[in-house]
């Protein structure tokens, strides 16, 4: 039956709940403490990790002021190279080819043969000329000795003046006999050597006409000379920079053979004629070809120049192509820029900056790989 109080053994099963309650509740407390200390240290840790992660990185870099100067004021044209002196040589002589001389590009000196002709039936002519020549010099001389003994005795009253004057006429026809004997031999000669056509030149061979056994005439044409060693430089100039071309100006020009290499003309003449059609002129310039490096044919880009004029200059170090533009970086402020410039001529250990760079700004002086646009400077 029951009293209203607990048994004993109700008593105890209460204080063990109690106990349990109070541990479980005790335990939950300390877990909520220590996570709220962890997250307060992960938050200052992350706090000053992001902090630490946003401080800019600065390069240290040697930087120089563009500075204005006066450079050359030149102007960019295209041309092309031609040869100043070119021979098309004919045969000057009939007779059938017996041997040739020299292919395409092979150099040729002055009075080299460039191909011989069948010249025997020429060469007996001429050794007939040759020998009515020596008749006709020694009839010649004979009759000149009987007109000497003719005037003497004519000077005398022994020989009449009739037979004086009929001698006379006598060695002035000899004379006259044996001139052309010897003219004829002339030519026989002549035409002999003319079967050994010869360069007129020293040069190169551009292209040869005959081949073995061709039969050919005085107006055959047998090969083409060209002269390397000078070439004139053809170029057009629009009509507005026509006052600056003054003959005699040195100007460069480059070639694509040969890339940046750079060579050197002398302008030599300029045409009186605005060409209507392109309001341009023509001009051309003398061009020592050393080494015979150019070629005729050849295109260029030319740069003459016509004063000067003032520009941003800057080391040429501060300078680097990439992705096929001339670029510099820029330092301002304190952060690196980086700019595609258009360059203008180069004077000494400096190059002008047409656009891109103003007076006074700070250039990076020798920009390495890690120099890059948007990176904070010292």
């Amino acid at each position: 039956m029951s009293t209203g109080h607990p048994s004993q053994g109700e008593a105890l099963w209460r204080r063990t709940n109690l106990a349990s309650l109070g541990r479980s509740w005790l335990g939950r407390a300390a877990l909520a403490v220590a996570m709220a200390a962890w997250l307060a240290t992960s938050g200052c840790q992350q706090e000053r990790t992001e902090v630490h992660a946003s401080a800019p990185k600065r390069l240290k870099v040697d930087t120089v002021g563009a500075v204005t100067k006066p450079i050359p004021d030149t102007l960019l044209v295209t041309g092309a190279l031609e040869a100043t002196t070119v021979n098309d040589i004919a045969a000057n002589a009939t007779g059938r080819v017996v041997a040739v001389h020299g292919e395409r590009g092979d150099p040729v000196e002055k009075h080299a043969a460039l191909a011989k002709l069948d010249v025997r039936l020429v060469a007996l002519q001429a050794g007939v000329a040759n020998a009515q020549a020596k008749v006709a010099s020694d009839q010649a001389e004979l009759q000149a000795q009987e007109c000497a003994r003719t005037e003497t005795l004519a000077a005398s009253g022994a020989v009449p003046m009739a037979e004086w004057e009929r001698q006379s006429w006598q060695c002035k026809i000899a004379k006259g006999t044996m001139v052309a004997s010897q003219v004829q031999a002339t030519m026989a000669a002549q035409y002999v050597s003319d079967g050994t056509i010869r360069a007129p030149m020293d040069g190169h061979l551009v292209e040869r006409f005959v081949e073995v056994g061709q039969f050919v005439t005085p107006t055959t044409r047998i090969a083409t000379l060209v002269s390397l060693d000078e070439l004139r430089l053809r170029i057009s100039v629009p009509e507005i920079h026509l006052g600056g071309l003054k003959r005699g100006a040195a100007l460069t020009f480059r070639v694509a053979t040969y890339g940046t290499r750079t060579f050197s003309g002398t302008l030599a003449r300029v045409s009186p004629v605005v060409r209507s059609e392109t309001r341009d002129v023509i001009a051309e310039a003398t061009v020592l070809n050393d080494g015979h490096l150019l070629r005729p044919g050849m295109f260029a880009t030319v740069e003459f120049q016509l004063g000067t004029k003032s520009a941003s200059v800057v080391p040429s170090s501060a300078v680097v192509v990439r992705e096929g533009a001339s670029r510099v970086f820029v330092v301002r402020d304190g952060r690196i820029e980086e700019r595609a410039v258009q360059l203008g001529p180069k004077v000494g250990d400096e190059v002008a900056v047409l656009k891109g760079v103003s007076r006074d700004e700070r250039i990076v002086r020798e920009p390495g790989e890690e120099v890059k646009n948007g990176l904070f400077a010292e």
